[in-house]
């Protein structure tokens, strides 16, 4: 019996995960549970540049053409792909990526060793409204500069036509790509759909989305991909798909 995956990402980050997951052999029901809405920012002057996300990149992109000076961070191979695109086909390689693609791996970076806080440097942030503080409060602590650039904020969408159908399935799946993804869509549901939902199983990006998953509430399996990245979670369906094939 195959799996229904509930896929909850945005809409315009949905097809490609749709695509690798049906060619395993996965139903699919695109479920986006957000909007990413671009929101006017101030450009700092800062010697190291953080960008979390694809859609940090797109959001600063909107507004701001070119990439800024100075040392440029991406944290993960997707964010990285959009600042190669910013720089031009075939130009350097102007970013690093830490080994893990989270806060805490960022922080082991050289760049960010105590000692490197020179007086007067600046860290941006380039980053969505709300979401983890750890970088900035650590980078604080070690004597950093930083500003936070928000350059976007997550809307919730109504609750998508695809849903009933989700509970119907005989194999539900839900994609965990992010806290917030899932999380928003608990809201528009009754008590007892939500109770329901939170029973299921999810394919989570990371250890650490599993881990806020389960603080919240979410009481069924939790599955974890090895890597924190779309290629990670590709992996991860394909090892579920072998397992009940």
């Amino acid at each position: 019996m195959s799996w229904t995956l509930l896929n909850t990402r945005p809409a315009h980050q949905a097809a490609a995960l749709t695509e690798a997951a049906q060619a395993l052999g996965y139903r699919v029901l695109e479920c986006p549970t957000l909007e990413i809405a671009c929101l006017p920012f101030r450009l700092p002057r800062a010697a190291v540049w953080v960008f979390t996300s694809p859609n940090a990149v797109r959001c600063f992109h909107a507004q701001q053409p070119t990439l800024p000076r100075g040392r440029l961070i991406a944290i993960g191979p997707a964010t990285a792909q959009a600042l190669q695109a910013l720089a031009g086909e075939g130009g350097p390689r102007l970013f690093s990526i830490p080994k893990n693609f989270t806060s805490e791996s960022l922080l082991k970076m050289r760049v960010f060793d105590p000692q490197n806080a020179a007086a007067g440097q600046k860290v941006a942030i380039i980053k969505g409204e709300g979401g983890r503080t750890l970088l900035k409060e650590t980078l604080q602590q070690r004597g950093w500069a930083v500003e936070e650039v928000i350059v976007y904020r997550r809307v919730r969408r109504s609750l998508c036509p695809a849903w009933r159908d989700f509970q119907q399935a005989e194999r539900p799946l839900v994609l965990a790509m992010s806290v917030e993804s899932v999380q928003a869509l608990l809201p528009p549901l009754s008590p007892n759909e939500r109770h329901w939902l939170q029973q299921q199983p999810v394919a989570a990006l990371s250890p650490r989305i599993a881990e806020v998953l389960r603080e919240r509430g979410w009481a069924g399996l939790l599955y974890v991909a090895e890597r924190q990245d779309a290629s990670g979670m590709i992996e991860l369906l394909r090892q579920l798909a072998e397992e009940t094939s």
